[in-house]
């Protein structure tokens, strides 16, 4: 009897403990969710930053859409499905040519299939004329 007790407690810890850390669905992990460009001055070659995507869920993730809140954030690359467990790499660009010196702050969002739907980079980049 005791026995089966603690064996009932335990898989009920255990479902409990599974439900609460397991991720379902597909799970979208940015290696980062700021890029710092520095400096960027505006006759200089456009600067390209990496951001690495990981699906840590345990179906496909589907990016579904990148857009950004300037034309001066690129995103260079198009990032369509990452199988569970696997990772891509998301290319951003900053073209400073067309902007004003001063300090920049600009986002970009992915729309993808999980739970939260949308997942933001912050941008920051340092425009110089000289």
């Amino acid at each position: 009897m005791g026995s089966r007790l603690l064996l009932l407690l335990f898989s009920v810890f255990y479902c409990s403990f599974n439900d609460i850390y397991a991720v379902h669905g597909p799970n979208l992990k940015l290696q980062s969710n700021f890029i710092d460009f520095g400096v960027v001055k505006y006759k200089d070659p456009v600067p390209t930053r990496d951001i690495i995507i990981t699906n840590r869920g345990d179906q496909k993730l589907v990016i579904l859409r990148t857009y950004t809140d300037c034309s001066c954030t690129i995103v260079d690359n198009k990032v369509d499905t990452i199988y569970p467990g696997k990772s891509d790499v998301l290319r951003i660009k900053f073209k400073a040519k067309k902007l004003y010196p001063g300090e920049y702050t600009k986002k970009i969002y992915l729309k993808s299939n999980t739970k939260t739907q949308i997942d933001t980079i912050v941008v920051h980049a340092d425009v110089r004329h000289n």
